[in-house]
């Protein structure tokens, strides 16, 4: 092994570093500029649905040869406010992780013998829009360089959020004190 190691000259080395980060540079710029056409068709696939009756969208989507999810998931992607925050996305799958239409699954832990019945389901429906908040400003977070309008959006988004952690908190303390009253 280390023959072949010595006969690599370093100008072999350089060459083959350079080819390789040219095809990165390359993929990074595919993979942004299908960030920007799956944008782009997404809104194109929303005006259309708004164009046609109901019913005929599916069909459409079959007759173009586009699943009705990853249809959906495009839709999605172009009617976000934060879009532009796509730049450090190197593909479309990052994308859709970035804006929390996809979420990297966990394994499921299962607690109390419980075997994924209907109710930790709906849990774990119920939390998904949650987590993906969370990855998303894990991976973005709010800094002085942002603009002050994506702080504007982003605070009267998470303004719904602040009033139900108010009243689950106070909902919590009563019912620990033992003054809770059910609805």
């Amino acid at each position: 092994m280390s023959e072949i190691i010595k006969s690599v000259s370093e100008s072999d080395l350089r060459k083959s570093y350079k080819d390789f980060c040219n095809a990165r540079e390359r993929t990074v710029a595919d993979g942004q500029e299908a960030i920007l056409k799956a944008i782009a068709f997404g809104k194109l696939l929303c005006e259309k649905k708004d164009q046609i009756k109901h019913g005929e969208f599916g069909p459409l989507l079959e007759k173009i040869g586009v699943s009705a999810t990853e249809a959906s998931r495009l839709m999605r992607l172009s009617n976000l406010p934060l879009v532009a925050s796509l730049n450090d996305c190197d593909s479309l799958k990052d994308a859709y992780y970035a804006t929390g239409i996809l979420v990297k699954s966990e394994p499921a832990q299962l607690t109390n013998g419980s075997a994924g019945n209907g109710e930790q389901r709906a849990e774990q429906t119920f939390l998904r829009p949650i987590q993906s908040c969370c990855h998303w400003f894990a991976a973005h977070p709010i800094t002085e360089k942002t603009p002050i309008e994506a702080k504007r959006i982003v605070y009267k988004e998470l303004q719904p959020i602040a009033e139900l952690y108010a009243r689950l908190a106070a909902d919590i303390a009563a019912s620990e004190s033992g003054s809770f009253k059910a609805p």
